[in-house]
């Protein structure tokens, strides 16, 4: 999974959850069960996630 496709798949996450008052780690856990990613790649999109969570509330 390249760069580019984990970034894209990271916001669509967050734009889906944004308002949403969930623990947003087991509801991406969930969503990304769904999509079908390996454990190693959703570390690597959850990790995604949490950048681009930091990045937007700055």
């Amino acid at each position: 999974m390249g760069q580019e496709y984990t970034t894209y798949i990271a916001e669509k996450f967050l734009e889906e959850y944004r308002f949403t008052p969930v623990e947003k780690r087991l509801a991406f856990d969930a969503w990304a069960d769904r999509l079908g990613c390996r454990a190693d790649a959703k570390r690597r999109l959850w990790r995604e996630v949490k950048s681009l969570s930091r990045r937007q509330a700055a």
